[in-house]
């Protein structure tokens, strides 16, 4: 017997009976069903803690791994823990792993790892981020969007993160971290899922789509995703730190509307006879207006938009049975849209930029087993971008002089086109010495046709008992390439930035070691301690009235890093402490702290299942500790340095799963409340602002199979 009687506030299914819940957003009502778990569960759901950590990794060294046996300090974020945590984006997913904070300017994340982060417009420039190993950053500028225009998240199946250098293995711009979103196999999905979000901010609305279908016919399986959003953070007030608070009084963000999309799709083809062919590709729109950036500050017409989007093609074969091969050649472009315009604040015009970039990636690799415990990795990598130096013209809102309405007129003459060619090799072994230890030594060679050649290597040590212990020392140095726009941008206005054609990359060498546990019944837990000392530091600095691009010299940064997890029957708990200090090298004067970075992070996860209301509670919370005012900003404040304070965020996300709402596939229904105490808090923002603070958000969505 099934009946469903919404009136009566009763809901009876299969002869059982559960009173309907109620949950009110805004003026929204929404009943909520209780019913049989018709779909399958989550394969991450029901896993121990031993199997959680035992998922196969592949970033740490290109090859399938276990999280305890990676020759790095790798971080794994589940799709499971993204939907249940309720995250929106790839950036709010990175601030749950140790060792990173993020920034969040209204316009892009900026990613900060173990104290260091791009500074000034650095947008998480200082890691490399990945889907399906194919780099997606906008090469311009070679800054990572880890918005909502990255990737639509239900088609992520996992991110694999490595906290440190990896250059060895990845190049230019593996600097500080990997971040390599995994995305889901068609067969796996066999079906489609469809999620709509509602939600509340700061007294506005918002509204996202996400959509993800896969399935597998004969060998070849494919997925396609797409996700697009839109929402307003208007009514923001710049926060009273901000020592030229005085020049805004009480006015407040005003049309900042954000409308990020998404677009992911692969086909894959594999047969023991034909060996794997892969296409893939990534759309990425960003588009936000930036009400709090350093060149137009609450201006209410500053519009960011921008296109990025990249194809590749790649076939993998064993030749015999101990010997891969791959090879790949991937396609990419990105410039501004023709609704990109930045608002610098005159009455009478707004600039226009002709800036983008055409790139061809070429690669090859092969895997060998030289013996039962040991193999070799050989690559070659080939980057040719075609930059489109940044041209700036003056388009005029209104008619003025001579001038009229729509105008064009040219203030920074065309630089033209500039080639950034790069050949890579690398190489890089793995052997079992004994039982429970291995050894990875890796070793790559990059010759760059404007800032020249690199050598960077890294070497890893991992024991692991057998009750689960292990314990790894790591050593390794990576480098970031300068940007062309750190090269050769020239200033929107009076004071703004100017690039410097004589950069030299940042370099970094980075000492970790490691220990920890894995209880195969409740508990795990690890310690990590590091120490990196980076070389030739980029900064803009204020020189000659403007903001120019300089390498600074050399920084610091030691700390040390906590994690415990338990699982214990339905209850899932995840916390972890990072402390960090960063300084100029030992000799050297200057700001102490480059990093706009808290030398204090702590995170807590506290996860609870109750399987008879198939009810999913998880609650976040986030402690971010003092953090140091910019150098632009010191210099504006009378008193100069200034500490932005400390403060704590709590994040609840309800979800029910299991539910039949639409035939016999699975609905999902969530509700997160996000800053639940709406704590208002500032992080450290330039030309004499901080970055404000959102305040308690509402997000509703359902999820439906199909």
């Amino acid at each position: 017997m099934k009946t469903l009687d919404v009136m009566g506030n009763k809901i009876t299914v299969l002869g059982m009976t559960f009173l309907s819940k109620i949950l009110f957003i805004g003026s929204l009502t929404i009943v909520l069903i209780g019913s049989e778990v018709l779909a399958n569960q989550n394969e991450y759901a029901d896993m121990s803690l031993e199997e959680l950590l035992n998922v196969e990794i592949t970033t740490a060294s290109r090859q399938p791994q276990r999280v305890s046996q990676a020759p790095s300090i790798v971080r794994v974020i589940t799709a499971e823990q993204i939907r249940r945590r309720g995250c929106e984006s790839v950036g709010e997913a990175l601030q749950a792993v140790p060792g990173i904070h993020l920034i969040d300017d209204h316009l892009s994340y900026n990613l900060g790892v173990r104290g260091i982060n791009g500074g000034m417009r650095g947008w998480s420039r200082v890691v490399k981020v990945m889907i399906d190993g194919q780099p997606v950053s906008y090469r311009p500028s070679t800054e990572n969007w880890l918005g909502k225009e990255l990737i639509p998240i239900r088609a992520i199946e996992r991110i694999e993160i490595v906290v440190g250098p990896a250059s060895a293995l990845y190049g230019a711009n593996a600097y500080l971290g990997v971040a390599n979103i995994i995305t889901k196999d068609g067969a796996d999905l066999e079906g489609g899922l469809l999620t709509i979000t509602g939600g509340r901010e700061n007294g506005n609305s918002s509204l996202d789509g996400d959509f993800v279908i896969g399935g597998k016919t004969g060998n070849a399986t494919f997925v396609l995703a797409a996700a697009i959003s839109e929402s307003d953070r208007s009514g923001l007030l710049l926060p009273e730190s901000s020592p030229n608070l005085d020049d805004y009084g009480d006015e407040r963000s005003a049309n900042d509307f954000a409308r990020p999309k998404s677009l992911l799709g692969r086909v894959t083809y594999r047969s023991p006879s034909v060996g794997e062919i892969e296409l893939l590709g990534n759309l990425q729109h960003h588009d936000r207006y930036g009400e709090f950036q350093d060149w137009g500050i609450l201006t209410h017409e500053n519009r960011i938009s921008l296109h990025n989007w990249f194809v590749r093609g790649k076939y993998g074969r064993n030749l015999g049975s101990k010997l891969l091969a791959k090879i790949s050649l991937a396609l990419a472009e990105g410039a501004p849209t023709s609704e990109d315009h930045l608002d610098i604040g005159s009455p009478l015009y707004w600039k226009k930029r002709d800036t983008g970039y055409r790139a061809i990636d070429l690669a090859a690799e092969t895997e060998y087993e030289w013996t039962p415990q040991g193999t070799m990795t050989l690559g070659l990598d080939y980057t040719r971008d075609q930059q489109n130096l940044q041209s700036v013209y003056s388009v005029f809102k209104q008619d003025f002089g001579s001038r009229k309405k729509g105008d064009v007129v040219l203030d920074v003459p065309a630089q033209g086109d500039t080639i950034f060619a790069n050949v890579g090799f690398f190489g890089q072994g793995v052997w079992r010495a004994t039982r429970s230890m291995w050894l990875t030594v890796g070793l790559r060679y990059d010759d760059h046709n404007i800032y020249g050649n690199t050598l960077n290597s890294r070497v890893g040590i991992v024991y692991e008992f057998k009750d689960r212990r292990y314990w790894k020392i790591l050593y390794g140095t990576s480098f970031k390439a300068p940007a062309p726009f750190q090269l050769f941008a020239k200033p929107l206005k009076s004071g703004g930035i100017v690039g410097n054609p004589d950069l030299r990359p940042e370099e970094a060498r980075t000492f970790e070691g490691a220990i920890g546990f894995v209880n195969t019944e409740h508990l795990s837990g690890s310690v990590n301690a590091f120490l990196s000392v980076v070389h030739e530091k980029v900064e803009f600095i204020y020189h000659r009235g403007n903001l120019v691009a300089q390498n600074l010299g050399d920084l610091e940064s030691r700390g040390i890093e906590l994690e415990l997890r338990c699982k214990v029957g339905h209850l899932l708990g995840c916390t972890h402490l990072s402390y960090q200090k960063t300084e100029m090298a030992s000799g050297q004067s200057g700001n102490e702290n480059l990093g706009l970075y808290p030398d204090w992070i702590w995170y807590f996860s506290l996860g609870y299942t109750v399987p008879a209301y198939y009810l999913n509670i998880n609650l976040q919370q986030r402690y971010v500790g003092e953090r140091v005012a910019s150098q632009s900003n010191a210099a504006e404040n009378p008193e100069g340095a200034y500490n932005l304070d400390a403060y704590g965020i709590c994040t609840l996300t309800l979800s029910i799963e299991g539910l039949s709402l639409a035939g016999s596939k699975e609905t999902i229904l969530s509700l997160k409340v996000d800053n639940v105490a709406d704590k208002r808090y500032a992080e450290p923002g330039y030309n004499g602002i901080d970055f404000p603070s959102l305040g308690r958000r509402f997000v509703f969505g359902i999820t439906q199979q199909f």
